[in-house]
């Protein structure tokens, strides 16, 4: 990448990997067709994705894997939503005391 280049080597490599939509994708890809150093780029990271597809064989999760995520996913949520429950009712709290502020005699 050329030190006066506007476009980042993440943004090069979101391009490979098809994850820019529009015009950013638009942008960049332009950008790449005229560029020197983010053509090169690009062809390493396509290159690099293409050796490890091939040199790389799929494999199967372990049996009961995808049982024991959805259930420890689950148990996420659920504390997550508890803890959401909690610092909801704590921010009402604190938004009742302030509209109905404690009276001194």
């Amino acid at each position: 990448m050329s030190e006066h280049c506007p476009i980042t080597e993440e943004q090069v490599g979101c391009l490979v990997d098809g994850e820019l939509t529009g015009q950013e994708q638009r942008r960049v890809a332009a950008h790449v067709s005229v560029c020197e150093h983010c053509s090169a780029l690009a062809g390493r990271i396509l290159a690099g994705k293409r050796f490890l597809s091939a040199s790389s064989p799929e494999v199967d999760p372990p049996a009961g894997s995808w049982d024991r995520l959805v259930v420890a996913l689950d148990q996420k949520q659920i504390h997550g939503l508890r803890t959401n429950d909690i610092s909801s009712t704590k921010a009402n709290l604190r938004i009742s005391r302030m509209d109905n502020p404690p009276t001194t005699p």
